[in-house]
């Protein structure tokens, strides 16, 4: 198998992911049974991506950090479903229903993103070190 096409098996349905959930970002999937389809599409293609990468990864580190920088395109998935839930549960009336529960999870995989973007901006930092500090000794 060429590099090229081992490259792409690797990486097609990250690409699949990005581009989907760029079209949502831009404006160009309007509807939410569209957000909802691209919501529940980018975790399957999320999944599938980190199976495969799995198997590519050499240490158990490597493949936390994977994990991460996979969990949030997922988180954004996440959020964009339950932003679908959201829409289709709003109701007026005061009270706890299922909307304020949405909201809740919303402001949580908020948060969680955040940390998750902290955390793989950091450890991202350090290996670009490592391998700079490599390339400069040797």
């Amino acid at each position: 198998m060429s590099k090229t096409s081992q490259a792409l098996a690797r990486c097609w349905s990250v690409t699949a992911v990005i581009v989907i959930l760029g079209l949502v970002l831009l404006g160009f999937l309007r509807s939410e049974l569209g957000h909802g389809f691209a919501s529940i599409l980018c975790l399957a293609l999320l999944t599938h991506s980190w199976l495969i990468q799995r198997s590519y990864t050499r240490t158990s580190q490597r493949l936390v950090f994977l994990t991460l920088v996979l969990c949030l395109p997922a988180l954004a998935s996440f959020w964009l479903g339950l932003n679908v839930i959201r829409f289709y549960s709003y109701d007026p009336e005061p009270g706890p229903d299922v909307y304020t529960v949405v909201i809740l999870l919303q402001n949580i995989i908020e948060w969680c993103t955040a940390a998750v973007g902290v955390a793989v901006l950091l450890w991202a930092i350090v290996e670009l070190a490592r391998w700079l500090a490599k390339r400069v000794s040797a």
